[in-house]
């Protein structure tokens, strides 16, 4: 499993290289952009502010469900 540091460090990666990023002419992203009237540039703005990274494995609250039986 990876660190938090190294998923940080992915992410920031993946960040640098936003101007990399385009979006693939699937028919369903065409669709998806004409449908909440918005040009790639700003869906790809939208994700680059957005990414991030949550710890959900250890969550906020205590796991209470039953153990297995074996």
């Amino acid at each position: 499993m990876a660190s938090r540091e190294e998923i940080k460090r992915v992410i920031k990666d993946i960040r640098n290289r936003r101007n990399k990023w385009v979006l693939s002419r699937r028919p369903k992203n065409m669709a998806t952009l004409a449908n909440l009237a918005i040009q790639e540039t700003l869906a790809l703005d939208i994700i680059y502010n957005k990414i991030s990274w949550q710890d959900y494995i250890s969550g906020p609250e205590t796991d209470d469900h039953p153990r297995p039986i074996p």
